[in-house]
């Protein structure tokens, strides 16, 4: 069961990065266009239902690799089980800011967050985030792949379609990223004209005080983030002290019971 729960959280988390990396692809368009189409990839996910099953998913999936890495008898793990557990313990940190940005400002502030407002901020007041966005989403994709692929591996029909998905898997990142920059150069000639910026901010309800609001808010979660971390390593290191202590108790007792 909780194999079960944490394959299809981890299918509902890879279904809201490829709707957004796809939303994302539009860049190559329009900012119109990338706006238009997320009424079909990101607005369900910001209704109630949307975002019980989303946070919910994600709640799940995190609390079941802790428990999963509690658990473990040891940390000597193949190269793709390594990958998994460092990216994934990683991933929180790259995203909290844009989590809170753009999901924490919008229902605690009110702030209507659409692309252009997103690439104004991420390519204009705050460049240094521009790669280490187009990082997470990336670290994000590769780990739901490998998650993907884990789960399909030994399923008889997959071996059949598997240069398909893994071309898509490529591409979809590759073209996303794309966009992105593409986009990004498209907002900084636009950010040139003040008046735009002004009516792009005014639009959003956005004001500059928000901004260290959102830090704020990353900076005491990416703390707890990495005590989460640090208690449960702690936790299985003791864990497996008693155990090994355990073991060995019990080992003597059997030759004491042999040599009797």
């Amino acid at each position: 069961m909780i194999h079960k729960i944490r394959i299809y959280s981890g299918l509902i988390l890879l279904l809201f990065v490829t709707l957004h990396l796809s939303n994302l692809t539009l860049g190559l368009f329009s900012i119109e266009v990338m706006n238009a189409a997320r009424v079909v990839t990101i607005e369900p996910w910001r209704t109630l239902p949307g975002t019980v099953i989303l946070g919910g998913a994600l709640l799940l999936h995190a609390s079941l690799a802790f428990w999963s890495q509690f658990r473990r008898h040891t940390l000597r793990l193949k190269a793709w089980e390594a990958t998994q557990v460092i990216l994934g313990f990683f991933i929180p940190l790259l995203m909290f800011s844009h989590i809170f940005a753009a999901r924490g400002m919008l229902v605690l502030k009110d702030v209507t967050f659409d692309y252009a407002l997103e690439f104004l901020a991420l390519f204009v007041f705050l460049p240094e985030f521009t790669f280490l966005q187009a990082l997470g989403l990336l670290v994000v994709w590769i780990l739901g792949c490998i998650g993907f692929h884990t789960w399909l591996r030994l399923k008889s029909w997959y071996g059949a379609l598997q240069t398909y998905i893994f071309a898509f898997a490529l591409l979809l990142p590759a073209v996303s990223l794309s966009a992105y920059f593409s986009m990004g150069t498209r907002i900084m000639e636009l950010a040139k004209d003040q008046k735009w910026v002004a009516s792009v901010v005014a639009n959003a309800r956005f004001k500059a005080e928000y901004t260290n609001w959102a830090f704020g808010i990353t900076y005491w979660f990416s703390g707890i983030w990495i005590a989460l971390i640090a208690f449960v390593l702690i936790a299985r290191a003791i864990r497996s002290e008693e155990h090994t202590s355990e073991l060995q108790s019990q080992s003597n007792l059997v030759c004491r019971l042999l040599l009797e």
